[in-house]
């Protein structure tokens, strides 16, 4: 699902960026909508298909950029969109406007891009981490818990008085690590889902 939103942005900004150079060739926003959705435009050509027909069946171009921009299910798309919707209502240089929040949305996505590939490593790091635990609680239970078990006494005398007559075999390690490892995921996906993706409902 993002990488499907993040072609819909991409998209979208080269969208705008060619509204931007129709309207300012003098052609009116209807009209180059419609031309546009005639075009290939990478993800969005459908659903640009579809607010091009909404301007044919009387829509205003600000009502089929609203519903486009709500169509693609990007909160980042829907606030250029409104941008947009507001230049055609001030008047004015409005290709001008259009192009100016093209590259906006162009240098945007690149920040974000690049904030994405520089948290890369720590996602890593903690799968690295999961994995690493796991294999350690693999080799306790492999081979140090059964050497373990074999000893039934722990101490009865001197320090180690305290722990006389406790019976290890009968310590849950086993269940332990196994709660060990479920929080430790469970914690640690959701600091990857706030890290990469900015919501801790997408670490679950």
């Amino acid at each position: 699902q993002r990488r499907r939103v993040s072609k819909h942005e991409e998209a979208f900004a080269d969208f705008l960026f060619e509204l931007s150079e129709l309207i300012r060739g003098g052609i009116d926003p209807i009209k180059s909508m419609i031309s546009l959705s005639e075009r290939d435009m990478g993800s969005i050509t459908k659903r640009l298909k579809v607010a091009a027909n909404q301007t044919r069946l009387g829509f205003t171009f600000e009502q089929a950029m609203i519903n486009l921009g709500e169509s693609l299910k990007s909160d980042l798309i829907r606030r250029y969109s409104e941008l947009v919707v507001q230049a055609s209502y001030s008047g004015g240089a409005v290709s001008s406007l259009i192009q100016r929040a093209s590259l906006d949305l162009r240098n945007f996505i690149s920040i974000q891009k690049e904030k994405d590939s520089g948290l890369k490593q720590y996602v890593y790091i903690l799968y690295f981490a999961q994995v690493i635990l796991i294999a350690i609680c693999i080799v306790m239970v492999i081979q140090f818990l059964p050497s373990l078990e074999q000893i039934s006494i722990l101490g009865s005398a001197g320090s180690l008085g305290i722990f006389g007559q406790s019976d290890i075999a009968k310590v849950s390690v086993k269940s332990n690590m196994l709660y060990l490892l479920l929080l430790n995921g469970f914690l640690g996906g959701l600091v990857i889902g706030k890290v990469s993706e900015g919501q801790l409902k997408l670490g679950l």
